[in-house]
């Protein structure tokens, strides 16, 4: 579920692990997911964090035009 940034739908997942019944696939990524969400919640960082990629919107202040 984590080989991409986008993720997988049950139906890829089924795809790629050669499953016959999607129901199954689709229950395991509902319980993994709702792990996840589980433990999210009960950690957070704290301290220097090192990042391999990201995108990050914001606004750059304008420079003031010199006269």
């Amino acid at each position: 579920m984590s080989l991409t940034k986008k993720g997988f739908s049950a139906l890829e997942m089924q795809k790629l692990v050669g499953h016959k019944r999607y129901e199954p696939i689709w229950l395991i990524m509902q319980k993994i997911r709702i792990s996840i969400g589980t433990r999210d919640e009960k950690y957070s960082l704290d301290g220097i964090i090192e990042m391999d990629e990201g995108f990050f919107e914001g606004h750059r202040k304008r420079e003031e035009s010199r006269v």
